[in-house]
């Protein structure tokens, strides 16, 4: 690795030994320390690409989309989307080769994620939605100019139909899923050394060979329950509103994804109408969630049931008489209970119980 190491963290559990040989290559820990973050799992892919495939000396790299595609089992939309964000990030740069040749894209030195670095991808961002809002805006115009043009009324309806579902996008603020998800990751950004000072707190939960012994019973805080079945996901793609195939073909996403995703845009106050639609593209896509409402989902579901039972009493209590007195929810509760549940979870768990969210009983 390149410098700019962090330091250990006191009680760290995690031990690792690079014996890697020759053929290898390396990536700034900045990228995971502060960017990964934002950028995700798709963004650190392919930056990891890049980097691999760079010329040492030129620090340039010009793979195919088509080979981005086959090889990382990306489609080309998605490769589009994140290689704009790395842009944006300003950890590579990218030559249009045009139709006839590869793009070529250089690896830039690592910036640190600052104010200006989050406010220059703001921008970018917001330069991008007025971008479309504009090119949408052409195609209204032209829509029109045609049907202006057609004398038949059913071909000038389509047209008008068209320009139409345009105008609604507009009004609706057109923002592609991918750009609300990394407005989401900048709202919530920790850097790694933020989660290290969580984990102190916490208890440590390791294996070590041995002889078979009996297993104690631990506590129902501890998070060991078994992974709930694709049963549970289906029930609640079907709470939300997601049936038919769409639920057929993400019975086996991971429940608390579902549950995340679903609570996040409880959060947004997205539209119903547009709640089912978008959630599947966010599972289809395998798009994390954010963290607050990612972390809240796994521990619900590991909860047992007077656990939770005990959580919603205290909420009520605190919506009838603690707001009052305390700055948040967590504060209001016991420093006994649920000590593993981040205060940043707890504050979730309240706005999400004022706009009457589904928590399920699993």
């Amino acid at each position: 690795m390149t410098n700019d190491v962090s330091p250990e963290p006191e009680n760290n559990t995690l031990i690792i030994r690079d014996r890697r040989g020759r053929s290898q290559f390396s990536i700034h820990n900045r990228i995971i320390d502060q960017w990964f973050p934002i950028i995700g799992p798709y963004g650190y892919s392919l930056y990891s690409l890049y980097v691999r495939m760079a010329d040492q000396e030129s620090e340039k790299s010009y793979p195919s989309i088509r080979m981005i595609a086959s090889h990382m089992g990306m489609g080309a939309a998605t490769i589009s989307d994140y290689n704009r964000i790395l842009a944006w990030c300003r950890l590579i740069h990218i030559q249009d080769g045009g139709r006839t040749k590869s793009n070529t894209y250089y690896i830039l030195d690592i910036p640190e994620v600052n104010d200006d670095a989050i406010e220059h991808l703001q921008q970018q961002i917001q330069f991008d939605i007025k971008r479309r809002t504009k090119q949408a805006q052409i195609k209204i115009k032209n829509l029109h100019d045609k049907a202006r043009k057609i004398i038949i009324n059913a071909e000038k309806q389509k047209l008008l139909t068209k320009a139409q579902a345009y105008q609604t996008k507009i009004d609706s603020g057109i923002i592609p899923p991918i750009l609300i998800t990394i407005l989401d990751r900048i709202d919530n950004w920790q850097p790694i050394k933020a989660h290290w000072s969580k984990t102190k707190q916490k208890a440590v939960i390791t294996t070590i060979p041995a002889a078979p012994t009996p297993q104690p019973q631990l506590p129902i805080t501890e998070i060991q329950k078994a992974k709930p079945s694709s049963h549970h996901t289906t029930n609640l793609l079907d709470h939300i509103g997601i049936v038919g195939k769409n639920a057929k073909l993400l019975s086996t996403t991971y429940p608390e994804n579902a549950l995340a995703w679903y609570w996040t845009v409880l959060l947004e106050e997205m539209n119903e109408k547009y709640i089912p639609g978008y959630i599947v593209n966010q599972l289809k896509t395998q798009t994390p969630p954010p963290v607050n409402t990612a972390d809240l989902a796994s521990k619900w579901l590991s909860l047992d049931p007077s656990d939770r039972e005990i959580l919603r009493a205290h909420v009520h209590s605190y919506t009838a008489t603690g707001t009052n007195t305390h700055d948040s929810f967590a504060q209001f509760l016991p420093e006994e209970f649920l000590p593993d549940l981040y205060e940043e979870s707890l504050n979730v768990f309240y706005q999400l119980y004022k706009s009457n969210a589904y928590f399920t009983d699993w």
